[in-house]
Formats: structure tokens, C-alpha cells, sequence
């Protein structure tokens, strides 16, 4: 995982695959915190996000939620300078830039499991929720 920059274009598929990586990677970690509803909402848009790397609608929301838990002051759902700069701080006290990771999200109805393959080992970890 690369350190996050800004603007991040939506056309940059790199930038926002960067970014996506960095959001699951926090959702890993639980520095990111959604609701089992939460989660069930953006379950397909995420998915098509992350197979495009594209910047929609899911993606704006999971930066917004960063943004509303961390008190950033940027524009709501885009990653300006204050919010590049609290994602790499946290990134880089969860030590992501330390290895080589790749993550993808995979939602269900009751769970978020996220799996990370870093090198040599592979990671798996899984976070449950439950709806009330």
C-alpha cells in the first residue's frame, strides 16, 4: 500500500484502488467502524467499486464515515489534504506501508470479512457484526 495523496481523480485507477485498499485495510483493524446496516448497504455497490476501481458511491461513503469518526474537516466523501493526512497517519501507526498487502472486502448479511494476502503469509481475519 502506497501513502494516500490527494486529489485523488476518479479517473485514476491506481489512486482509488490505493484508496480502497487503505479503507478495508482500516476496517481490518476496526479503526474504521460501520454497523451490520451499514455494511448490508453498500455490500454490491462495494464489490463493483472495488473489481472498476472506481470512486462511487460506496467509496464515498466509507470516506465519509472516516471523516465523521476522525472530526475531519474536508469536504464530505472526498479526500482532501486533512483527510490524505489522518489516513497515513493512522496507516502508518497500523504499520500498512510496512509490507507489501492487498485486501479485498467480501460483505454478508451478519459479516465483514476481510482477507489480506501479504507476503509470504496469508492473512484472513473476520469481523462480525451483528444487526439488532
Amino acid at each position: 500500500m502506497n501513502h494516500i495523496t490527494t486529489p485523488i481523480k476518479t479517473d485514476n485507477k491506481g489512486a482509488v484502488t490505493n484508496l480502497q485498499a487503505a479503507l478495508v485495510f482500516l476496517l481490518s483493524k476496526q479503526s474504521l467502524v460501520l454497523t451490520a446496516d451499514e455494511l448490508n448497504a453498500l455490500q454490491k455497490q462495494w464489490q463493483q467499486e472495488q473489481q472498476e476501481a472506481s470512486y462511487g458511491r460506496a467509496t464515498k461513503t466509507l470516506v465519509a464515515t472516516f471523516q465523521k469518526q476522525y472530526k475531519v474537516d474536508d469536504k464530505l466523501g472526498s479526500v482532501g489534504e486533512t483527510t490524505a493526512a489522518k489516513l497515513n497517519e493512522l496507516l502508518k501507526g497500523l504499520g500498512a506501508f510496512e509490507e507489501v498487502l492487498t485486501s479485498f472486502l467480501v460483505i454478508g448479511t451478519n459479516y465483514l470479512k476481510i482477507k489480506s494476502y501479504n507476503s509470504p503469509r496469508v492473512v484472513s481475519s473476520t469481523i462480525e457484526t451483528k444487526n439488532k
